[in-house]
């Protein structure tokens, strides 16, 4: 496809309910000023799915979210290429926690979009932020995200590593077999580890807060069982008195006493 036209640009944010009846038009008025070439890119344009036109929207509305997130992205690229070269990969950790928050603030720009548009942009959140981390590494899907020009999701690589990068390749000595893929960092599996202890943490005091409430709601049944027993114990003791006060006054008329 060519170089899209500058007057194309606003049909990246339109609603996808509109985009085709706004498209359709702005390649009429194109051929009628005989810019054919132009009115054929144009009418090449896909109709963007919903998490597309919101992600395109935050070249406007998140401009300065979307420059830390590239920011991050390059930081992150560099401590990298330092932790393969052999330089400490705290660097690399800080890195990553710095583009997961820029990640993590823009999905939820984007849902918050979606759901202004009447999408469920909370369903979308994976795809929003696997998107998100593709732009912050790929100067080309960054570059289209920046313009507010994207035309699709980026694809989701099988390959990508710690961070959403490529896998680490680390340098061998002489006589080595050649490079080889290394995973994430000691730093970064402990604290991997940590959240993890901490989510099973939490998981158990809820377990327990759930079976307290439990028992202390099936204690509460069982009282109020046994208070229910003694009042209707009570109701037909009053009116066994009852009938017993009235056969004995029958008894004493009777009597004539």
């Amino acid at each position: 496809m060519g170089t899209v036209p500058e007057v194309a640009i606003a049909l990246f944010r339109t609603p996808p309910d509109r985009f085709i009846a706004a498209r359709d038009a702005l390649v009429k008025e194109l051929r009628a000023q005989g810019r054919d070439d132009d009115a054929g890119v144009v009418k090449a344009l896909r109709k963007p799915t919903g998490t597309v036109w919101a992600l395109n929207q935050l070249a406007e509305r998140e401009a300065e979210a979307l420059a830390a997130l590239f920011e991050a992205g390059r930081a992150l690229r560099a401590a990298q290429s330092d932790a393969i070269a052999g330089s400490s990969s705290s660097a690399l950790v800080e890195a990553g926690r710095e583009r997961r928050a820029a990640v993590g603030r823009l999905t939820t720009a984007t849902a918050g979009i979606l759901d202004e548009g009447g999408h469920r942009g909370a369903a979308q959140s994976d795809a929003i932020a696997q998107a998100l981390e593709a732009a912050s590494v790929d100067p080309d899907v960054g570059a289209e995200l920046a313009a507010g020009t994207l035309e699709k999701l980026p694809a989701a690589s099988g390959d990508m590593g710690f961070g959403g990068l490529p896998a680490m390749t680390a340098l061998t000595g002489g006589g080595g077999d050649g490079p080889t893929t290394t995973g994430p960092s000691r730093a970064e599996t402990a604290r991997l580890g940590r959240e993890r202890d901490a989510a099973r943490t939490v998981a158990e005091r809820r377990r327990a807060a759930a079976d307290r409430l439990a028992r202390q709601i099936g204690e509460q049944r069982d009282a109020l069982e046994r208070l229910s027993a003694e009042h209707a114990e009570a109701e037909s003791a009053a009116l066994e008195a009852e009938l017993d006060a009235e056969r004995a006054a029958r008894a004493a008329d009777d009597a004539g006493v």
